[in-house]
């Protein structure tokens, strides 16, 4: 399970790392958190490495996400068996002197 979200967490950094875009409705990295969040939420406990008790509670995992103008959005993500991740991305707009 700690492997499987490890490499699902190196997945998303490297997608993150791959753009600079300023535009972030259509940026790689809003795309890259959005198909992270979809897959969270339509996954079923077993599907992200839960199991025994941890897969039969009605609530197994916690999404909130913050999005601030100066610096993106921000998803955190806790599942019942104890894991948590933080996921950013940033915005970068140019600046002209």
């Amino acid at each position: 399970m700690k492997k499987r979200l490890t490499s699902f967490t190196a997945l998303f950094i490297f997608a993150l790392g791959c753009s600079t875009s300023a535009d972030a409705q259509t940026s790689p990295q809003a795309r890259a958190m959005k198909e992270l969040r979809d897959r969270l939420l339509t996954s079923s406990p077993e599907e992200v490495g839960l199991s025994g008790e941890d897969a039969e509670a009605k609530v197994w995992g916690v999404l909130m996400e913050v999005a601030l103008p100066s610096s993106g959005v921000s998803t955190i993500v806790s599942l019942r068996d104890g894991t948590a991740s933080l996921y950013m991305s940033a915005l970068v707009s140019p600046t002209k002197s």
